[in-house]
């Protein structure tokens, strides 16, 4: 087994233990022991540099290299050398360090880099940048700020080599293998079977091609091709040496320094599992197939023998596959040997063949039809080929014949005209249900709206109650609580105890009287909405009459007014008592609010066909505007335009509105000698 070494003439080399060998085998041994093997190299002047542990040996050709020094690194990893600077890689196992020598001595640190991954490979890039390859990227160190920047990251790098032309090559472990061109990196294609996937070393020849070791085979590859991929992405041909072309084994070693090179006499240098491989490139040849050495005529029909053919070929329809052979002289590795294919019409991209034990191109899963089956040979590494066309045909089945497949699209085409007949009536027949449904639905939907639009109305007509509503409650608690809190005001002034307690009492009295009315704010909610107008059973007037006397007692007797029932007999009334109780309270309200120190007379006058209902105060009294206003309100037909607002206040528009709902009638006059009276008819019947 064998790794780095050295030129030592001009045809052998030297390795770390001091054997000096050429391609017959060893020459002399220099007896340098045992050492590392993946270090070694010249210094300035020419002493050679080896690695033992955490050493650095020196042997000095002013002896014949048979006197050494020794230099000593804690943590030592490797050395390395590139033109005119030497480095020295060691580790804390934390990090890597990169120290930079500019004598050969070894001995002052000019500057040093850290880095989290190993470093395998280093390499002056120019005079102010380093290239340095580790195991976790591939870095720039800058000489002039001492700052490293990062090429690449997660590839682990092998060696960093520039070859005779000028170009720089980067190898990896798994990686691949790269071209550095304006410190960017290009990817280069692998082999077919991807050893070169791992290539450990590139040595260009003189001859135009370039030289790659790898665990799996030496590669040739041409200059030219490999390096137009970087710009079109051509074609690259790869052709591989390994033990059928005479190495002993097809395992190269890499990931020393160096590893491989050229010596004086043109020959190459790869070290390998087995030892040193030397070759001259001029005398290494590649095979390739001769144009008229290759033959198509052999092809072998499911399991059966193989017969012969010539240029057309005929497959029954029960076939399941045919191996066509392509035949060829060709005795060299199959790894350089190349054949594709693809059916004319059927395939776009031509198919290398699997080349195993035969040389075939299998025929499977076509129906039956003319084909073209084309078949390409590589002849030349720079990517000739031979072409070969085979016409071949696949009967069909009786069901895959023009005629079936006539038979059955009339056969088809019937069918469809029956169908379609059958489906015709039938819609026919589903249309004809389907008008009648939708004449249906036509009239349900249009019950449905005229619904809706009762439905809406009555929305309306809800939404407007309920602002009624509201605006009723508000109106008619409005005069008991004003009265409540002048009451209260009143009680925080006055000194007085009896006076303080007579405000007590009428405020206890006004609070229960309010609660009261309050308590019955559902039935007064339900006077908008109610349809029941009249009751079976009467209720007198004096009652209703009693009842808001009493409410409205101590507002009136706070005005210095008197509230007087006027008895004259014995007034029945069926009329929807929540509702005569809601007018009779907005009307006495009205009294009471705007009249002081006088008097408001309720009456109540059961005639033959009708009863009449007086309420009347001796206040200010209304307008005759008012007067003229409301009466012409009464008497106005449209519901709808009833409640008016204006300025006047909700209270006897409410009236009105429930006069008219229970069919009486109203009238407003002025009272004699002053103050205004209200008078309400109700028809018995």
């Amino acid at each position: 087994m064998s790794n780095s070494s050295l030129p030592f003439s001009k045809n052998t080399i030297i390795d770390p233990r001091g054997y000096e060998v050429n391609k017959y085998g060893l020459v002399k041994n220099h007896q340098f022991g045992v050492n590392d093997k993946h270090f070694m190299f010249y210094d300035n002047s020419d002493n050679i540099l080896y690695k033992n542990d955490n050493s650095i040996i020196r042997r000095h050709k002013s002896s014949q290299y048979t006197t050494s020094d020794t230099i000593s690194f804690l943590g030592l990893k490797g050395f390395f050398k590139s033109l005119n600077l030497y480095a020295v890689s060691t580790t804390d196992l934390t990090h890597s360090y990169l120290h930079i020598f500019e004598n050969e001595e070894l001995k002052k640190i000019n500057m040093s880099f850290k880095f989290t991954g190993f470093v395998n490979s280093f390499f002056k890039y120019n005079d102010e940048e380093l290239l340095v390859g580790c195991s976790n990227g591939l870095y720039i160190a800058r000489l002039n700020n001492r700052k490293i920047a990062q090429v690449a990251k997660g590839i682990s790098v092998k060696n960093i080599i520039k070859t005779s032309d000028g170009q720089i090559w980067i190898t990896t472990n798994k990686d691949g293998f790269f071209l550095l061109k304006d410190k960017k990196l290009i990817k280069m294609p692998l082999d077919q079977n991807s050893y070169l996937n791992s290539a450990h070393y590139i040595v260009d020849d003189q001859y135009g091609y370039y030289w790659i070791s790898s665990n799996n085979g030496l590669f040739r590859v041409s200059k030219k091709q490999l390096l137009q991929y970087t710009t079109n992405k051509g074609l690259v041909f790869y052709y591989r040496f390994s033990k059928s072309d005479g190495l002993l084994t097809n395992e190269f070693n890499g990931g020393s320094m160096p590893d491989a090179y050229s010596l004086e006499d043109g020959e190459f240098v790869f070290p390998s599992i087995e030892g040193f491989v030397f070759f001259d490139p001029k005398n290494i040849k590649a095979y390739y197939p001769q144009r008229k050495n290759i033959y198509v005529e052999r092809v072998r029909i499911n399991d059966s023998d193989i017969t012969y053919f010539k240029n057309n070929l005929v497959l029954e329809n029960n076939y399941k596959y045919a191996d066509v052979f392509i035949d060829i002289p060709y005795y060299s590795s199959s790894d350089n040997l190349i054949i594709e294919a693809k059916i004319k019409g059927e395939d776009v991209d031509w198919k290398q063949i699997e080349i195993k034990n035969e040389r075939k191109y299998t025929i499977s899963n076509l129906g039956p039809g003319n084909y073209i089956l084309q078949l390409r040979v590589q002849i030349s590494p720079e990517g000739s080929y031979e072409y070969r066309s085979i016409s071949f045909e696949i009967k069909p089945l009786f069901y895959q014949t023009d005629l079936f497949k006539l038979c059955i699209a009339l056969i088809f085409l019937l069918i469809v005209t029956v169908v379609i007949h059958t489906r015709t009536k039938f819609l026919r027949r589903r249309n004809r249900a389907l008008k009648k449904t939708v004449n249906n639905i036509s009239l349900e939907l249009k019950e449905s709206a005229q619904n809706l639009e009762t439905v809406k109305n009555d929305m309306q007509k809800e939404s407007e109650y309920q602002k009624k509503f509201v605006e009723a409650i508000s109106h008619d608690i409005t005069t008991p609580v004003k009265f409540i809190a002048m009451l209260s005001q009143q009680l925080a002034e006055v000194h007085d105890a009896n006076l303080q307690k007579e405000y007590f009492d009428s405020i206890h009295q006004s609070s229960e009287e309010l609660y009261n009315f309050t308590m019955h704010l559902k039935e007064y909610n339900d006077l908008h909405r109610t349809e029941n107008i009249y009751e079976k059973e009467g209720y007198l007037i004096n009652e209703v009459f009693k009842i808001k006397t009493k409410l409205f007692h101590e507002i009136a007797k706070s005005k210095k007014n008197c509230l007087v029932i006027e008895v004259e007999d014995e007034t029945y009334c069926h009329i929807n008592k929540n509702i005569m109780t809601c007018i009779i309270h907005n009307l006495i309200d009205n009294g009471v609010k705007y009249t002081s120190n006088g008097i408001i007379n309720l009456l109540a006058t059961n005639k033959e066909e009708e009863i009449m209902i007086e309420i009347s105060d001796t206040g200010n009294g209304m307008s005759q505007e008012l007067i003229t206003y409301y009466n012409e309100l009464y008497q106005m037909s449209d519901e709808n335009d009833m409640i008016k607002f204006k300025n006047y206040g909700l209270g006897l528009h409410m009236v009105i509105h429930l006069i008219k709902k229970i069919n009486a009638e109203i009238i407003f006059c002025e009272n004699h000698p002053k103050g205004t009276s209200i008078k309400i008819n109700i028809t018995k019947n």
